[in-house]
């Protein structure tokens, strides 16, 4: 059964295969037409065996054509000349190519931030991954744990399989604050969500309070109904609001 992380490094790889593609593709007409060119003039083929082999037709050269040209030899020298370009641009391919491997090694090769216990849980073969926007850092930290809770909550889901899956739903600086986590640092989700949202703080929306909510007053040209309703938002995004606070 593959794990989530082998999933991730395999379409890292697949990734970088398809940029060593794009970059070799525009140099294939070239190639073959420098191929084709030295089979035709490649004075080394031996004639094939059973086939009579017509003389060679000897043209008579007018006499205003002047002194005849020898055709120019392909040599060992003009050969290596001409495949100097396209030589060296496959190999700027392939150090590119090998760049990137080298690049997910270096992500990958410190193992999971997961304790051996979470790693070695197989993940159930009919579990689907949780239809969530991907967090990449400018949003709430929290709102982003919330909501990924609500998704996992539809399943039957273990708290290693939440660890396994929560990466999945990060891209960007999200991501790369991911791959940076220790190896075997994280035991449970709770621990994961709290240095989540430790990292994220400085995107975290700012949560009302009892003072704000009483310091609070009604613009200058903010209906009342408006006011209202504003106020009632903020006292709901209150978990621990007093009752008497609720209109």
């Amino acid at each position: 059964m593959v794990s989530t992380e082998a999933f991730l490094g395999l379409t890292h790889q697949v990734q970088a295969l398809a940029g060593m593609m794009q970059t070799i593709i525009p140099h294939i007409p070239q190639l073959m037409q420098m191929l084709a060119s030295h089979q035709l003039v490649a004075p080394w083929q031996a004639p094939q065996q059973g086939v009579p082999q017509s003389p060679p037709v000897r043209r008579e050269q007018p006499d205003n054509e002047g002194p005849h040209r020898p055709p120019t030899k392909v040599t060992s020298d003009n050969l290596n000349a001409s495949s100097v370009q396209p030589v060296s641009q496959l190999d700027e391919v392939q150090r590119e190519f090998d760049k990137s491997k080298e690049e997910i090694g270096e992500s990958s090769k410190g193992g999971s931030p997961f304790i051996p216990e979470i790693q070695d849980k197989p993940v159930p073969t009919n579990f689907q991954l949780p239809v969530l926007e991907s967090y990449d850092g400018s949003s709430d930290p929290s709102e982003h744990i919330m909501a990924f809770q609500a998704q996992m909550a539809l399943y039957d889901t273990s708290d290693s399989l939440m660890c396994q899956a929560f990466p999945t739903t990060l891209r960007g600086l999200a991501r790369l604050w991911y791959n940076r986590l220790r190896p075997s640092s994280i035991s449970s989700f709770d621990s994961l969500a709290k240095e989540f949202e430790l990292n994220f703080m400085a995107s975290a929306r700012p949560r009302p309070t009892v003072a704000s909510l009483l310091s609070s007053t009604q613009g200058s040209d903010e209906p009342l109904g408006q006011f209202v309703r504003r106020f009632a938002a903020e006292v709901r995004g209150m978990p621990d609001a007093h009752p008497s606070l609720a209109i």
